[in-house]
């Protein structure tokens, strides 16, 4: 695969504190630079690798709508960041799902962090691991919870990647979740993601494709080790990612989520913030190197009589989607992903399985492949007296108001049916069986 080399067109410097501003910083008034507010910071939060995240105070008022991100490494504080984080304030667009940096924050004319919104509830990492403390935090999460906040999520990605971002650091613990609002998905730690000329730097081990993660034979690496054979995550210092490394990410968010926080290869062992360099980097390479645990006809390679449950009770279209990725290695496109995940959703909303374990988060037994096994290209046709009436009838077994819309307001699907006697819109596809006096016949196809 092949990656662009990051390149600036302005020079990269450090900011230039000491310690002892960072600390004063803690007590001092900044300055916000486009609203001219003055801040102070209040309580601590959170704390991480770069900086420290704080409650405010807005012009001697706290204002709990809103916490600032203190950068308090000074290995963060470069002119590169300035530069990225008013970018992003400059430029980011509406989106109530992503906590957007929305000021940047100066002390004595430095830059020091910026101010965003105030995200409530819980990383949704916590919606993994303990079904006991699961239930008796969220009662009412079940499957049906868990595959529309897996929608939510592939709708973010989606706009970020049709605005031409790379979420980058993509990780169950960017992503947070609100239970007292529906369940509502907010992604965090954006002030990470490659925008424009601005790279992604961070990353997770664990989640990265093995394409990054060991990327052989590649002399312009910046970290290799001592057979020179692999190059490891600090290449992202010198190389753009692309929409790919996010779809792989992506795949294993959504795959620890339906498996209640496994890894799709063996990471158990391994620290997920360790340096590649240290003494476990022995121990990724087998991680990376070892082949998916299971197919999508039967789990007999996996051991853990829990998690064979877990994969059993998945639709066979999920199965073979995820064996797709982590077996032969593909590209899923989220288009796909958000097909299947409707799918699964429509399964559950109609209660198409008479097993109850389909609709639990841990299934207590494990299920035969026959009881899964639905496809996901749906093929059906319809009768009517007219080409409009016909594509109504078809939308309404779809349950799509928006693809009738676009069919019923442009005759030229119909000119195309007539003329070339199918066509393809979106995820179907259209084919004109008959056309017989008043009487019309159609088939569809969605994939």
């Amino acid at each position: 695969m092949n990656y662009k080399r990051v390149e600036f067109t302005f020079p990269i410097r450090k900011i230039g504190f000491s310690e002892e501003e960072i600390e004063l910083v803690k007590t001092s008034d900044l300055r916000c630079k486009n609203s001219n507010n003055i801040v102070r910071l209040g309580s601590s939060i959170k704390s991480g690798g770069e900086g420290e995240i704080y409650t405010v105070y807005v012009n001697n008022h706290e204002d709990d709508s809103i916490v600032a991100k203190i950068y308090t490494s000074l290995d963060s504080l470069f002119t590169l960041t300035e530069r990225k984080i008013n970018y992003i304030v400059d430029n980011h667009w509406e989106n109530k799902n992503v906590c957007w940096p929305i000021d940047t924050l100066y002390f004595n004319n430095k830059f020091v962090g910026f101010i965003m919104p105030k995200v409530n509830g819980k990383e949704i990492y916590s919606l993994t691991g303990n079904e006991n403390r699961i239930k008796r935090n969220y009662s009412d999460y079940d499957r049906l919870k868990q595959v529309e906040i897996v929608l939510k999520i592939l709708s973010i990605f989606k706009d970020l990647h049709e605005h031409n971002i790379i979420v980058g650091d993509v990780k169950l613990e960017n992503i947070m979740f609100d239970v007292k609002n529906d369940y509502d998905i907010t992604l965090i730690d954006i002030d990470s993601v490659q925008i424009d000329q601005f790279p992604c730097v961070t990353t997770t081990i664990g989640y990265d494709s093995p394409d990054v993660m060991m990327f052989y034979g590649r002399k312009n690496a910046l970290d290799t080790n001592d057979d020179g054979e692999f190059s490891f995550i600090k290449f992202y210092k010198e190389f753009y990612r692309n929409v790919e490394n996010d779809l792989y990410s992506l795949a294993v968010i959504i795959y620890r989520l339906v498996m209640f926080g496994a890894f799709p290869y063996c990471y158990e062992d391994v620290g997920l913030e360790v340096d590649v360099d240290d003494e476990n980097i022995e121990k990724v390479k087998l991680c990376i190197e070892q082949s998916f645990g299971f197919n999508p006809n039967n789990d007999i390679k996996y051991s853990n009589e829990y998690r064979r449950a877990l994969w059993s009770y998945l639709p066979a279209f999920l199965k073979d989607t995820f064996f797709k990725v982590f077996k032969e290695h593909k590209i899923i496109p989220i288009e796909h992903w958000i097909r299947c995940f409707k799918k699964y959703k429509e399964i559950l909303e109609n209660q198409l399985n008479n097993d109850e374990n389909f609709y639990m988060i841990v299934p207590s037994e494990i299920a035969k492949y026959d009881s899964v096994n639905y496809k996901l290209t749906i093929v059906g046709h319809k009768l009517g007296f007219t080409f409009k009436q016909t594509f109504g009838k078809i939308c309404a077994e779809l349950k799509n108001k928006e693809l009738y819309l676009t069919l019923y307001s442009d005759n030229k699907y119909v000119r195309k049916l007539i003329k070339d006697k199918e066509f393809k819109i979106d995820n179907y596809q259209f084919k004109l069986i008959y056309n017989i006096g008043i009487l019309k016949k159609i088939e569809y196809i969605e994939n």
